[in-house]
């Protein structure tokens, strides 16, 4: 079984995440992590209680799973690389630089970065791919 981190995991997308990883059985969710200033940090959601550190309980895990801010999710993968652990984010407004960070640890560890993973988003990629696959003259961006 996937051991699986959750950051920002009380967040609506972190919720939705736990949600999808009970449902499957090759997952788990080993340990819960949000940000120190979170009201939540301390309680316990489905007995497992959320923290504030990910440093002190990367090797409870085979997977971090990221939904934080920036600046969260590039420590994040700094401690990720750091201990060898594959990184999933779906933190928005990264910039240029802190991409360009993501892909030089992508040498040290599997990286995934995708800035919006909420179905609406991906339903509008799909559109925007199909628009410009019928229009091949149309420079389509996002």
């Amino acid at each position: 079984m996937t051991r699986v981190i959750l950051t920002g995991a009380l967040g609506r997308m972190g919720r939705m995440v736990a949600g999808e990883i009970a449902g499957d059985e090759t997952l788990s969710v080993s340990r819960l992590i949000e940000a120190a200033t979170h009201p939540g940090v301390g309680t316990e959601v489905d007995g497992i209680r959320v923290i504030s550190s990910l440093k002190e309980i990367i090797e409870d895990c085979d997977l971090v799973v990221d939904f934080t801010c920036p600046e969260a999710a590039m420590a994040h993968i700094a401690t990720c690389a750091a201990a060898g652990k594959p990184f999933v984010s779906g933190t928005t407004g990264l910039t240029a630089e802190q991409l360009e960070t993501a892909m030089n640890l992508s040498t040290k560890i599997p990286v995934m970065i995708s800035p919006n993973m909420s179905a609406g988003v991906n339903l509008l990629f799909k559109i925007v791919q199909e628009v410009a696959a019928a229009r091949p003259d149309f420079d389509t961006e996002i």
